[in-house]
C-alpha cells in the first residue's frame, strides 16, 4: 500500500454546488438591470454557450467572454461586485450528500490519507468560498488535518463589462488543471457531471471517474458503459457513497 495520499478531485458547479457559478454571476447582473422576460431570454443564450463548454465543443477562453458579453450587449454589464455576491451564495448551495460522503471517508478508522481539490471553469472567488466552507465542514470531527485546495479561473472585467484578457487567467480544460495539481494520476479520483470532467479520466489525468448525476444527468456521460470501480455512474446518495468507497478501496489495495 502506498503512503501517497489519495487525491479526490471534485468538480464544483452542479456537483459540489447546485448551480453554475459563472452563469449565476451573469444572471445577477442581468436581473439588476432588465425585466424578468428579458433576463430569461438572455439566460437561454448564456446556457447554450455554457453547454458548448461542458460538452467540450468549445474552449473556455471562447465561452467565458461570450457569456459575459451577453450581459454587456444588453446594457447590464457584469461588474466585480457581481462575483462577490455570487461567492457569498456558495455555502448555501452545497450538496449535503457530497459533504456527508467525504466526511465519512475522511473520518473512517484506518482510512488512507485523503487530499481534496475543488476545480471549476468558473470564477476563482467562488472556488475559494467553496474550499473554505468545505474545509470548515470536514474539519468537524476529523481524525487528522485535511488538505483541501481549489483551482478556478481568474475572470476579470473592465468598467464596461468587457472581458479583460490581460488580467484574466483561463484554464481551457479540466484535464489541464488536474495535471497541474496531481503527481499521481493512478491515485486520483475525478468526480463531476460534465464531459469536460470525464476528459480528465479519458486523458489519463485521473485513473478513476465518478459521473455525478444527482443534480443534472448528462446523456453524454450516462450513455457510456460503466466499469466499476474505474468508471461509475451515480444518481443517488447511496450510489455515490458506494462508488467513492469502491474507488478508494481499489486504490488502497
Amino acid at each position: 500500500m502506498s503512503n501517497t495520499a489519495i487525491h479526490v478531485v471534485l468538480d464544483m458547479d452542479n456537483t459540489l454546488l447546485s448551480f453554475e457559478t459563472l452563469d449565476t454571476v451573469v444572471e445577477t447582473a442581468l436581473t439588476a438591470a432588465l425585466a424578468p422576460a428579458a433576463v430569461e431570454r438572455a439566460m437561454q443564450r448564456v446556457d447554450a454557450l455554457m453547454q458548448r463548454g461542458m460538452e467540450g465543443t468549445a474552449l473556455l477562453e471562447e465561452t467565458i467572454p461570450a457569456r459575459l458579453h451577453v450581459a454587456r450587449d444588453l446594457g447590464a454589464p457584469v461588474r466585480p461586485e457581481h462575483f462577490t455576491l455570487v461567492a457569498a451564495m456558495v455555502p448555501n448551495a452545497f450538496s449535503a450528500g457530497v459533504v456527508s460522503a467525504l466526511a465519512a471517508l475522511c473520518n473512517k478508522e484506518g482510512a488512507p490519507s485523503i487530499h481534496i481539490s475543488v476545480v471549476s471553469g468558473g470564477p476563482q472567488e467562488c472556488v475559494d468560498a467553496a474550499t473554505a466552507h468545505l474545509s470548515a465542514l470536514l474539519s468537524v470531527g476529523s481524525r487528522a488535518p485535511l488538505g483541501i485546495t481549489g483551482v478556478g479561473n481568474t475572470i476579470c472585467v473592465d468598467d464596461a463589462g468587457n472581458f479583460d484578457s490581460d488580467r484574466s487567467r483561463i484554464h481551457n480544460t479540466k484535464a489541464q488543471i488536474v495535471r497541474e495539481i496531481t503527481a499521481h494520476p493512478e491515485r486520483t479520483i475525478m468526480i463531476g457531471d460534465a464531459v469536460t470532467d470525464a476528459q480528465v479520466f479519458d486523458d489519463g489525468a485521473a485513473s478513476y471517474f465518478i459521473a455525478f448525476g444527482m443534480w443534472v444527468e448528462h446523456e453524454a456521460l450516462f450513455s457510456r458503459s460503466e466499469h466499476s470501480p474505474v468508471f461509475q455512474k451515480v444518481r443517488t446518495q447511496s450510489e455515490f457513497e458506494h462508488a467513492l468507497e469502491a474507488a478508494v478501496t481499489a486504490i488502497s489495495i
